[in-house]
């Protein structure tokens, strides 16, 4: 019972461990990097002893050694590695999506993008239910299922870093068309409905083609998974852009 309590509890600490890893790999960085050093301090310190013992240091000569070790000791452990958060704008501009927006769109979404984090297992809608919004995934991995899509021919049905999901629905004024739940920790950014409107109704027709073009990326995945399901998402992204034989129209993909 206790061993297998023990492993479960490890189990537990590795999933951790792996959503930090891939959620934010900053964080396991500095942790490294603080575990690395206070192991060279303290080797450092055991050094210092020794080459005492065997008399190749004064009394004076090690004593100022030990000092300065310890004072470094003491620094590490009263201000660690920090890890710097980047600020919502800074965010903005680098998401594939977004930032390709021009500079007075991103002022509107600045203060109408709402960061989040979730968890594992977290629903961020089900299908059938009225779209409330558009999901951008920062970092993290989420997996959709459907009632309604087969997804045998897609080896891996997720979405990772560089998703823009349930635009299409948002666009085409439908119902979600899966399940999306978070297959790890999940960092995102959710923008509303109403905001995404509001920018539609203000905005050049250019801007309309733009997240018509950006909802196809993954509805070619949803739907063609055995001709997009191995491509990453920013070459899809890339060919979708390049692509001059596109039709795309109000409510409907061609």
């Amino acid at each position: 019972m206790v061993l297998r309590e023990s492993e479960q509890e490890g189990q537990e600490a590795r999933k951790y461990l792996e959503d930090v890893h891939v959620t934010f790999p900053q964080v396991l960085r500095v942790v490294k990097t603080r575990q690395v050093t206070y192991s060279v301090l303290n080797h450092l310190i055991d050094y210092v002893h020794n080459l005492e013992k065997i008399g190749l240091l004064e009394e004076k000569e090690m004593s100022h050694l030990h000092d300065a070790v310890q004072t470094d000791l003491k620094r590490l452990l009263r201000n660690p590695p920090s890890v710097k958060i980047p600020k919502i704008r800074d965010l903005i501009a680098a998401n594939p999506f977004l930032g390709a927006l021009p500079s007075t769109v991103h002022e509107t979404l600045v203060g109408s993008t709402k960061e989040i984090m979730k968890p594992s297992g977290a629903t961020l809608y089900r299908e059938e239910s009225k779209p409330a919004g558009i999901w951008l995934i920062l970092n993290g991995v989420v997996k959709w299922s459907s009632k309604n899509i087969s997804n045998e021919h897609s080896l891996h049905p997720t979405f990772t870093h560089g998703s823009t999901l349930g635009l299409y629905e948002v666009l085409a004024e439908k119902n979600y068309i899966c399940d999306i739940v978070t297959d790890s920790a999940v960092h995102c950014f959710f923008i509303e409905t109403k905001v995404l409107c509001a920018l539609r109704s203000r905005s050049a027709v250019e801007l309309e083609d733009f997240f018509w073009k950006e909802s196809v990326i993954i509805l070619a995945k949803l739907m063609l998974p055995h001709i997009f399901g191995k491509m990453l998402m920013q070459d899809l992204r890339a060919l979708i852009a390049e692509s001059n034989d596109e039709n795309i129209h109000k409510g409907r993909v061609f």
